[in-house]
């Protein structure tokens, strides 16, 4: 039985110890990243050239160095559009074979999620957000064409908790994005 719960504890605690956690400091501030952490992390050199040409990869964090990060990939698309060119990519990754190593100094943000399971969750939160403010507007256009008083207090009513509710739903589906170029207090890796 002891010999059983050993192998279960040996299970666990290599599996925690496969991914890394990651700190970022800006300034005073430090932000400390739990291990099994989903990152996004958008590699362009400033804000010009992201409109332009970026690479956005999803994946778990490997190791950290002080001159590398490497992770273990989930997604990475790549978009470049030049005069009369437009190229976008996507490489899915299902089995975290693929890894990718990169500098810090390419990272121009990076954003957590706790999970895979809770990076779906935020977006689905962020689009529904979004069908209540659509609604809201119509009914919004509602009131103003509906000629009975009553009803168009009640529909300017309805429309101001759709909207309100929508806005929740996008501020709650929205992550903090960590900048590290084009801001007045940019983070950094903190080793």
């Amino acid at each position: 039985m002891n010999k059983t719960f050993s192998i279960i504890g040996f299970i666990l605690f290599s599996y925690t110890c496969d991914c890394q956690e990651l700190t970022l400091s800006s300034y005073s501030d430090l932000k400390l990243f739990k291990s099994g952490s989903i990152y996004e992390v958008v590699l362009a050199e400033s804000r010009k050239t992201k409109a332009r040409s970026s690479r956005t990869l999803l994946g778990a964090l490997n190791s950290v160095n002080s001159d590398s990060i490497k992770f273990d990939l989930i997604q990475l698309k790549t978009k470049t559009i030049s005069e009369n060119t437009n190229i976008k990519g996507v490489i899915q990754n299902n089995n975290n074979a693929l890894q990718m190593t990169i500098s810090p100094n390419e990272i121009y943000y990076l954003k957590n999620y706790k999970s895979h399971h809770n990076r779906t969750q935020k977006n689905t939160l962020r689009i529904v957000g979004s069908l209540f403010m659509i609604s809201s507007m119509a009914t919004f256009l509602n009131s103003i064409i509906v000629s009975h008083d009553a009803s168009r207090n009640k529909l300017f009513i309805s429309g101001g908790i759709q909207s309100g509710i929508g806005l929740s739903l996008i501020i709650l589906g929205t992550s903090k994005r960590y900048l590290f170029k084009d801001t007045k207090k940019p983070w950094t890796i903190y080793q």
